[in-house]
């Protein structure tokens, strides 16, 4: 018998990079192309429901695995100083740090069950927004501007082609799910 195991850390962050932020963008897109080329409003309506169909249920699979890995990484530990670290990080005072972002992406991919938000223009791009720009990010962003706000620092990082290649896959890796699970819909109707 053939044992299967599923690193939770590893699910978890390809759920996260490949399925939810993704998300974020194809949503903010479609919704540019809905307002911009009204004449093929069909296929893009079509396709942006299946899209938020898909997110309400990636999210409570991406809901489901983060508690469990978290309950296994605090209960479950071996090492009593890892135990200690993570109990202080779940419940110490920037705790709040560690459960918003996936509170964040379930209720608001849940909120698209509701069809008045699926349907306002505005809800969806503040939705997709916070799918693209994660908590975590957003503190990244905001603490490295507060401390180092002096010009010549600014070009130590460099915007190269690589990262444009890897978001542009991205995307299409996303939209290539979205539209092999339309391909199914109409195969197995």
């Amino acid at each position: 018998m053939v044992r299967f195991e599923v690193d939770m850390d590893q699910a978890l962050f390809v759920i996260k990079e490949y399925i939810l932020i993704p998300f974020g963008f194809v949503a903010l897109l479609l919704s540019f192309i809905k307002k911009l080329f009204p004449l093929n409003k069909g296929y893009t309506d079509n396709l942006d429901l299946l899209s938020t169909k898909l997110i309400t249920y990636i999210s409570i699979l991406f809901f489901v695995l983060w508690t469990k890995s978290m309950v296994t990484d605090l209960f479950f530990t071996d090492n009593i100083y890892e135990s200690s670290a993570l109990r202080e990080r779940f419940f110490g005072p920037y705790s709040y740090g560690l459960w918003l972002q996936p509170l964040f992406w379930f209720l608001f991919s849940q909120s698209f069950r509701i069809s008045r938000i699926q349907k306002s223009v505005i809800l969806k791009l503040l939705f997709s927004l916070s799918f693209i720009f994660t908590f975590e990010k957003l503190v990244i962003i905001l603490t490295s501007m507060h401390r180092d706000f002096l010009p010549n620092s600014w070009n130590v990082v460099s915007f190269d082609e690589l990262y444009c290649l890897v978001f542009l896959i991205k995307i299409s890796l996303y939209l290539c799910f979205i539209l092999a699970i339309k391909y199914l819909k109409s195969i197995f109707k």
